[in-house]
């Protein structure tokens, strides 16, 4: 080998790669210990998202799934709407007739059937 100074460079699958100058000034044999360390294990994870997984709408909302009408027991099948909004979702309460309405807020109630709005008072009898 030439006398000159040298890059070595060592890399192995596993292991951390480490490099090193070297001068070669004669021609006597000459033993080279290279220690290479166990490299930290590395992991690259995509993450994709469709669309926000949380609802991020700043107005309070109960969402009232079709299934309930079978699991939550009810007076009657005339005011089924009307029971089960009383039954499942917060801050809303029976009026004397038996209709719901948000507490506070007996005259105007904002829902939607199948994604259709409906704001309203909510009645039998009477409507806005």
């Amino acid at each position: 080998m030439p006398f000159n100074p040298y890059y070595l460079s060592v890399s192995a699958n596993g292991f951390a790669p480490t490099s090193q100058n070297i001068a070669v000034r004669s021609t006597v044999e000459s033993n080279l210990t290279v220690l290479l360390q166990v490299s930290a294990a590395s992991q690259t994870v995509t993450v994709e998202s469709d669309g926000p997984q949380v609802e991020d709408t700043s107005t309070y909302h109960t969402d009232v799934e079709r299934d309930l009408f079978e699991k939550v027991p009810l007076e009657s099948e005339s005011s089924g709407l009307s029971a089960l909004i009383t039954e499942t979702v917060p801050g809303v309460a029976a009026d004397s007739n038996g209709l719901f309405h948000g507490l506070g807020d007996h005259a105007s109630n904002s829902f939607a059937v199948d994604g259709q709005s409906i704001t309203d008072q909510q009645s039998k009898v009477f409507s806005n």
